[in-house]
């Protein structure tokens, strides 16, 4: 059997039960106990118990020697050295060693170290008080000398390198568990694939689990977590639950239904995930309100689904729902005790202190302690210190989903210390909570302390429910502490709360106030551990209160924030003693503000005077940038607006709270079914349920006897000439197999689609994270740890663009421009019009964000042949790219594609260059690799949305009738223009009839990856600039855009400027449609009543339609139908990607009905290139052409089972058994029950057909931070006639907020100098969540639709709702307008995209004397 350096053994001498413990490679613990008194029998039980694995024991004698034993006389020996060194009376633990086959004679050496290093002890016992004193060079750990320092010391806590731990009910033991094995990875390597790993970084919530602990107080806890930040040696005494055991007896749990019940579950990557972390919700509170719900799910991100049937379907278990059985759902079926569900901790109900072992686990340099005692903390700190080894303290080590590169040598485990759970009142209404108390347990008493509800609703805001439920509010503060560039809530607001912290060390305690804490960095820094908190009770006289501006409504850092605490008289004088406390200046380390403090202090705190002053020392003091003052000064103001709420004049109340929603609502309506039978019918998709299970397999589910595993290796440069690669460190690594680099490949494999797939020594760097290799290690943890130790240099650099406005300011074009669109005279019209607007407009680029990273799996097979399992959008492509890097022909490769977890576009080009590298090192080891990319990886290497900029001026009459255009479309390629998308012919009119164009179009370079497809490409930028030009346009006519919208859209029968006749064109319809049913007149004239009533908050409300063409030609798609006469049943496989979509879903649907058989008789298989020369699933066009494909098939088949069907005797009169009766019919008849068709349309002009759609949106403005509400959005659709309403509604409730985070949240930033991604991950990079979306959430489909080029009369449903969210970014902005007008500010203003928090805050930011309290 394979095995690592095997741990261990101990043995007990001279009693002598000798137990083997092994690690095998595969993680798993081999435990071998022998009853026995010699050598034979250890031998015996061991050859036994280990077949093929040769062991040898040894032992370190009197004089320090190492002696091994081999025989009965050795053995013997062996039992007398131990009874001489400890007496006849006691055992003494020597270690012995298991080695695998190995005759180098180094390994005993190593052994020897291991035994003999004074740093690391001996299975815990360590020296006296008198011995630990002296330097630990000078002590010479022989047995004797370890003897000697036992029988003189305190009796010790024993140690053990074993922990135990419950998952999903079965008792689990792991002996030296890796301290860098998470506990993700630690369950998919034991086949539960539910969980997933996404971001690894705490911040999307795939990997979420229930994790269930005991506490102090003998309660046991089950809170959600993230698996892929849980350490695996912090799961001792702990119980862990995962998706797998939510369904009982083949039953699924009532969460599971409901998400299926409300289609709620997309790609479904993430819903194991959404599962448990609604469990976790029911555990810690079985009677949830719709409040709790909303608020719970800050720590789960969602990319398709746009949440609303996410929530839809949770809030069925509401408190105040009409359901059954307590859950609220109306699935008839009762939840019972959720709790029962758990795993239970393997320790008893309360803390265990005495007989707890210390736990001590190491692996590749990493030590893990986890002390027992307060004093066995303060040894393990000495220890790290003596043995120079870098350490930290962890709780639930979620600060690895900040700072990721954590390289501490050694962790101390703080769960085992009963003294740091302490959780008391302190009996003034205050209360004292350890520091491993949880962020979520220490929240929930500290919002029952009166006088603390402002800053409880800034606590709320830390983080999210995964990373509070396990994270201690103390590690928070210590973050604060050590790292200047953290803007700690928890410190600004324990600050404002006038928070004291104990601080320990093994010689005593310090009390400081928490706003002081930074002043204790040099302790903290040198193993001083904060003990507990003491929150008192405010005095009634006491005025505390904190803010944050963050970037997204939840689960964000902040930009800035607040916190002040001050004692009042009965003037509201400021009594000496105040505290400001200010995050985000500077680097972002939290600061005092004491100048400012003390200014106040004397002065009556709720005038302008006081505020006067404040605006005027508080920025200057903490050194902040315009922006951050600005920000600073507005949370001040709402502070003092705050502390004297009661008295406000009623338009300036509003700016006292911050924004807060309403619970999440929504309603889709779609037409009755036009079609009998599956088709056209709304139903969950095919897999849904396994989805919501964990049982659905992706990409990264599949599994390869001998695995190894592969991880990129970028470069760190911008551009210049790779002069240097080194990869000597990273081949040094544990488990590292192999560094594969263009050095090792010919030419001809180390091409992908027009860039290089590594670059090598002497090659132009083209962007900051581009790929020079491949690590090869055991282990996909080892792979990624050895990556970044492979050191580059790089000569020649210069500053790199990093920008779409750079690039063109640099004129940097990759050729000529395109030739230009060109229709009637538009300097002629231009001269005439009335008003002309010029600007410029930018479409920000974007993440594609997809849950599963690129991933692949490739086992070399027989004769020459791969098996690939790749995340793609496009298996034909993968399958010629590999087989072309690989020199072998096409059908030697397989490729095969289950489902992906989201693509979104990013799949169709991104995955080949990981599935090539991937098949490179499988082709060099011989064995199957598997890369599965971190989120970081993939952010930095992997291009996104193109960025578009444009220059124009647009003309425009006094009736409103816009007369021309002359643009110049600019579209950022990346480093190199291979995968260019946007052309002008799409969509630069959208909807509105503009008699003259002149439209240029260059494509310019930038130092980044090659961008690529991104849902809606070239359509969405372009109908946002033209959408951006009739607002300017509108503006400078002094006119309503809704009414400029109105004038010039088309009707039906024009032609647009690229030439497509609008034959069937539904948009009038669309428009009057929705603004009946978004009574959009009544919202405007009420947004306008708001605004004047309200100083601080305004709302905005923009109505924008969508013409979205389809297009075909160049599509290749195959289907094939088979049916198995035996039992009738269908098996289905198409050439179109399964992403969730629905695209299995709908194809099974348009077979069941033309084959007339029950759909559950229906199978998809799995998309592979054994339907070859297929193209891409994209554009929204997959699942109509391969449902028509496989329509044409099952016609076919139909035809001859109709021919059987009337030559029976006695056709049963059931439709099921005369369906089956006719199979087996036909079989026995030798009819072909197979049917093949190939599908490669043409279209006739560009587009085939348009889709129509709009949306109202109304949005809730704050003016102070810039942050917003999307209060209301309704949307009208043109469908067509739907194949799946269910399916199709999600796919535009997905478009829309994917795309309302394109234009408001999701900013990519790089370093100016470097070139590199800044916005990496989940805490820079900002999608949408659960309570980002729209309160108000509607989607009509259109009636009485039909669309003659579609398959059933559907149209596309992926990407046209997508660009209808430029309604947010413009009543957003109509929001600005009426904020900057109240202030005396007017014309026009530039808000580029994404209207992020800050970009909006510091068009509204108000200058200090705005800022009034009367």
């Amino acid at each position: 059997i394979p095995v690592q350096i095997v741990k261990l053994v101990v043995g007990t001498l001279p009693a002598m039960p000798v137990i083997l413990k092994l690690r095998l490679a595969d993680g798993l613990t081999k435990r071998v106990r022998v009853a026995g008194d010699s050598f034979a029998d250890v031998s015996a039980a061991a050859s036994s118990a280990l077949p093929n694995l040769q062991f040898a024991l040894g032992y370190i004698d009197e004089d320090g020697d190492l002696c091994t034993v081999d025989d009965e006389s050795s053995y013997h020996e062996a039992k007398q050295v131990a009874g001489s060194l400890v007496g006849s009376d006691s055992s003494l633990m020597l270690k012995l060693s298991v080695i695998s086959s190995c005759s180098d004679s180094n390994f005993w050496a190593e052994v020897g170290n291991r035994i003999t290093t004074p740093s690391r002890g001996v299975d815990g016992f360590h020296p006296s008080p008198k011995s630990s004193k002296k330097q630990a060079a000078e002590l010479q750990w022989t047995p004797r000398r370890l003897a000697e320092d036992i029988n003189n010391a305190d009796p010790p806590v024993p140690a053990t390198s074993t922990i135990t731990f419950t998952v999903n009910g079965e008792k689990v033991q792991v002996n030296n568990p890796d301290p860098d094995v998470t506990l993700a990875a630690f369950l998919r390597d034991q086949g539960l694939t539910g969980t997933k790993i996404s971001c690894a970084e705490g911040g999307c919530g795939a990997c979420t689990v229930v994790i269930s602990y005991a506490t102090p107080d003998n309660g046991v806890l089950h809170v959600p977590a993230n698996a892929c930040l849980r350490r695996l040696p912090s799961m001792h005494n702990c119980g862990v639950t995962t998706v797998e055991s939510m369904t009982k007896d083949g039953k699924p749990h009532p969460i599971q239904k409901a998400l299926v019940d409300n289609n709620g579950s997309q790609c479904g990557f993430c819903t194991p995930g959404w599962v448990m972390s609604m469990a976790g919700l029911l555990a810690e509170t079985p009677e949830p309100t719709a409040e709790d719900i909303q608020k719970h799910f800050d720590g789960n991100i969602c990319r398709c689904t746009g949440y609303r049937p996410i929530m839809a379907a949770f809030q069925t278990f509401a408190k105040s729902s009409k359901g059954c059985g307590g859950c609220g759902h109306s699935c008839n079926n009762s939840c019972g005790d959720i709790e029962d569900l758990f795993s239970a901790p393997t320790c008893s109900n309360e803390l265990k202190v005495n007989g707890e072992a210390t736990i001590r686990a190491e692996a590749n340099g990493v030590q893990w302690i986890r002390p027992t005692t307060m004093k066995g903390v303060f040894d393990a700190v000495q220890e790290a210190k003596d043995a120079g080894r870098s350490f930290r303290m962890a709780v639930g080590s979620t600060s690895l989903g900040v700072y990721k590169n954590d390289e501490s040598q050694t962790v101390i485990d703080l769960n085992g210390v009963p003294d740091l759970a302490v959780f008391n009142d302190d009996g003034k209404g205050g209360f004292v909570a350890g520091a491993s108390v949880s962020l979520a347990r220490f929240l929930k008493r500290f919002e029952a302390v009166p006088g603390l509800e402002v800053v409880a609703k800034h606590l709320h805001l830390v983080a999210n429910s995964q990373v509070r439920s396990v994270g201690s509010w103390a590690g928070n503060l210590a973050m604060a502490v050590l790292h200047d560039d953290f803007p700690s809530d928890v410190m600004v607001a324990l600050g404002a709360s006038g928070a004291f912290v104990t601080l320990g060390t093994a010689t005593g305690t310090l009390k400081v106030s928490v706003s002081d804490m930074c002043s204790v960095k040099a302790q903290l820094s040198e193993g001083a551990i904060i003990e507990n908190v003491h929150v008192p009770r405010p005095s009634a006289s006491q005025f505390c209160a904190s803010y944050k501006i963050m970037p997204r409504a939840q689960n964000a850092h902040a930009y800035v924030n607040f916190g002040i605490n001050c004692c009042l008289d009965s003037k509201g004088t400021v009594q000496p003693g105040a505290t400001i406390i200010v995050g985000g200046t500077g680097a972002g380390q939290p600061a005092v503000a004491a100048s400012t403090s003390e200014a106040i202090t004397g002065l009556v705190l709720a005038t302008d005077s006081t505020l006067a002053k404040i605006f005027a020392t508080l920025p200057s003091e903490l050194g902040a940038t315009d922006a951050q003052a600005s920000m600073i000064r507005t949370l001040a103001y709402r502070a003092v607006l705050e502390a004297d709420k009661s008295a406000l004049p009623a338009d300036i109340r509003s700016g006292a709270t911050p924004l807060e929603r309403s619970v999440s609502t929504g309603k889709i309506s779609f037409p009755s079914p036009a079609f009998e039978g599956p088709v056209g019918q709304p139903m969950p998709k095919l897999t849904e349920l396994q989805q919501t299970q964990g049982s659905a397999k992706y990409a990264d589910d599949q599994s390869a006897p001998f695995c190894l595993y592969g991880s990129m290796v970028q470069v760190r440069a911008p551009d210049g000439v790779l002069n240097s690669v080194d990869a000597s460190k990273a081949t040094k690594c544990a488990g590292v197999q192999m560094f594969l680099s263009a050095n090792d490949l010919p030419p001809e494999s180390n091409e992908v689609h027009g860039e290089p797939l590594f670059i090598g020594e002497g090659d132009d760097v083209g962007y900051n994270g581009q790929a020079i290799g491949i690590i090869v290690a055991d282990t996909q943890s080892h792979a990624d740890i050895a990556a970044n130790k492979v050191a580059t240099s790089v000569k020649s650099q210069t500053p790199p663009i990093t920008s779409i406005q750079q690039a063109v300011r640099d004129k940097a074009f990759f050729k000529e421009p395109t030739p230009p669109l060109l229709v009637g005279d538009v300097a002629t019209a231009l001269s005439k019009s009335d008003f002309i607007a010029e600007g410029i407009a930018v479409a920000p680029s974007q993440y594609h964000f997809f849950m599963e990273t690129h991933t692949a799996l490739v086992e070399p097979l027989e004769a020459g042949c791969f098996r690939v399992h790749s995340a793609t959008q496009w298996p034909c492509l993968v399958q010629t790219e590999v087989a072309k890097a690989l020199g072998v022909s096409a059908g030697k490769v397989q490729v095969i594609v289950k489902r992906i977890g989201g693509g979104f576009g990013g799949k169709i080009m991104g995955a080949t260059q990981v599935a090539v590298a991937t098949a490179l090192a499988a082709a060099k080891m011989n064995r199957p690799v598997k890369l599965r990319m971190k989120l970081a990886t993939n952010m930095e290497m992997k291009g996104k949305r193109h960025p578009w900029q444009l220059n124009y001026r647009i003309g425009i009459n006094k009736d409103g009738v816009l007369t021309g255009v002359d643009a110049q479309y600019y579209n950022a390629a990346g480093h190199v223009a291979a995968d260019a998308f946007g052309s002008l012919e799409v969509a630069v009119d959208n909807c509105y009839n503009i008699p003259a164009w002149s439209a240029k179009g260059f494509m310019v370079k930038t130092n980044a990856a090659m961008n690529t497809a991104c849902r809606a490409p070239g359509f969405a930028p372009a109908i946002f600039c033209m959408e951006t030009m009739l607002e300017h346009a509108a503006e400078a006519a002094g006119l309503d855009p809704h009414a400029v919208r109105m004038t010039n859209l088309y009707k039906g029968g024009e032609t647009t400027p690229y030439g497509v006749d609008l034959t069937y064109c539904t948009i009038p319809r669309v428009m009057d449609e929705l603004m009946k049913k978004s009574d959009f007149d009544t919202l405007r004239a009420e947004a306008k009543i708001f605004n004047e009533a309200n100083r601080w908050r305004k709302k905005g409300v923009a109505l924008t339609p969508v013409k979205y063409g389809i297009g075909w030609t160049g599509a290749n798609y195959g289907a094939k139908v088979d049916i198995v006469g035996g039992d009738g049943s269908v098996m289905i496989t198409h050439s179109g990607v399964e992403m969730g979509q629905g695209i299995n879903t709908k194809v099974a649907q348009v077979v069941a009905s033309a084959l007339r058989c029950p759909i559950s008789l229906i199978t998809v298989k799995p998309t592979s290139s054994d339907i070859p020369n297929a193209i891409c699933t994209g554009g929204s066009i997959g699942s109509g052409l391969n449902s028509a494909a496989a329509l044409e098939a099952a016609k076919r088949l139909r035809t001859r089972l109709d021919v059987i069907q009337n030559l029976l005797p006695s056709p049963p009169s059931d439709a099921e058994e005369l369906w089956v009766a006719v199979c087996n019919s036909a079989a026995a008849g030798g009819a072909s029950l197979s049917e093949m068709y190939w599908n490669a349309p043409l279209t006739k002009g560009m587009f085939a057909y348009n889709s129509y759609c709009a949306a109202v949106s109304e949005v809730e403005l704050d003016v102070l931070t810039g942050e917003h509400v999307v209060n209301k959005v309704h949307i009208v659709f043109d469908c067509g006639t739907s194949l799946n309403p269910e399916v199709d509604a999600g796919q535009v409730t997905g478009g829309f907020v994917m795309a309302q985070g394109w234009l408001t949240s999701e900013e990519l930033r790089y370093d100016s100098s470097t070139g590199a991604v800044t916005t990496n991950g989940t805490w820079e990079y900002k999608p949408p969540q659960a309570c980002d979306i729209p309160v108000d959430f509607k989607v009509d489909f259109l009636d009485n639709t039909y669309n003659p080029k579609g398959v059933d009369g559907s149209k596309a449903s992926g990407e046209p709702p997508f660009c209808t969210a430029a309604s947010v970014f413009f009543a957003l902005k109509h929001a600005i307008k009426a904020a900057r007008q109240e202030q005396g500010i007017d014309g026009h203003f530039f808000l580029e995209a994404p209207a992020t928090v800050a970009r909006v805050a510091s068009l509204c930011a108000p200058s200090a004397d705005k800022l009034k309290l009367r």
